[in-house]
């Protein structure tokens, strides 16, 4: 008697509005859920429960920097503050790469934006995106036993985390060993309606993470971030005059070529430490630490320099 085996779900891939936009390093689908009520009643000791109403958690995608151009439209919109809703599916296919099944969403938004910190002694991760989007509706579906294929970004072998350029006003620039925190949020408000069941989402205060730069502990790069650390913490000389521009580059291996652009605005600093942490025996490079607040990135967000 044949088996009817399950399938290796490591193949899968986007789609958006009916066109395959790339396949994802990993899908993480949000689930269908609903609070649970307790009924006490005085006749048992058991206590009754039943279910609210149903609700979609978000779903969470990471895909390589090369492979998000046909995503970008729709991700961008966070950055841009216009918000897109958008309907698709994240299609699972098996090792022959035919389509098995797919979570449908209708109507859904970004939520989340982040990219992988960049750090020079690092060089074994290639870059990518992880973005969250709320769905308002979402269906397991089976699939339809198609072929799945969808475009290959072909400068993703380009894409390393160790490979980065950074500029932040005039501050020395060029010792900084790691970048992290690139980030934004956008906090989703729900409204239920009596009439129906699962509540409605409506965007409400957006979010950018704090960017926190690694900086190398020579002589020359610590003296003036100290001197800027100094005149914007300690002597309060930081209004919006003294805010700075960041622009951070993704380099190609050559380190020559640029293959990503992001400028962020309105960047103040709000602490300056050594680091890391200083332990006896320990072998470890001297460095110091500069956390910025960030206001907004560029609404150009992260532009890709090859198709």
């Amino acid at each position: 008697m044949a088996l009817n085996f399950s399938f290796n779900v490591a193949n899968f891939l986007m789609d958006l509005e009916g066109e395959m936009c790339g396949h994802l390093a990993s899908a993480e689908i949000g689930s269908i859920k609903a609070d649970s009520i307790d009924l006490p009643v005085g006749s048992a000791l058991v206590t009754k429960k039943g279910i609210g109403n149903p609700e979609y958690g978000d779903c969470t995608v990471v895909v390589g920097m090369s492979e998000c151009q046909q995503q970008l439209d729709w991700i961008g919109s966070i950055w841009r503050q216009d918000i897109i809703e958008k309907s698709g599916a994240i299609v699972l296919a098996d090792s022959n790469f035919v389509e098995k099944r797919r979570a449908t969403f209708t109507n859904a938004c970004v939520t989340e934006v982040k990219v992988d910190d960049l750090d020079a002694n690092n060089n074994k991760k290639p870059c990518q995106l992880t973005y969250k989007f709320a769905p308002e509706m979402l269906k397991y579906e089976s699939g339809a036993g198609s072929k799945i294929k969808g475009n290959l970004g072909t400068k993703q072998k380009s894409y390393n985390v160790a490979n980065f350029r950074i500029k932040m006003g005039g501050l020395p620039c060029d010792r900084v060993t790691k970048v992290s925190g690139l980030s934004l949020t956008s906090e989703v408000t729900k409204e239920y309606h009596g009439s129906f069941r699962f509540p409605t989402r409506h965007h409400a205060n957006l979010k950018v993470g704090d960017l926190t730069l690694e900086i190398s502990g020579d002589e020359k790069s610590f003296t003036e971030w100290n001197k800027y650390a100094t005149m914007t913490l300690q002597d309060g000389v930081c209004s919006e005059t003294e805010e700075l521009t960041c622009v951070i580059e993704w380099l190609d291996p050559t380190l020559k070529n640029t293959l990503a652009t992001l400028t962020l605005l309105g960047c103040g600093l709000k602490e300056f430490k050594f680091g890391p942490k200083f332990e006896h025996a320990k072998g470890g490079m001297a460095t110091c630490t500069a956390i910025f607040n960030i206001e907004e990135w560029d609404p150009a967000g992260i532009v890709l320099n090859h198709k």
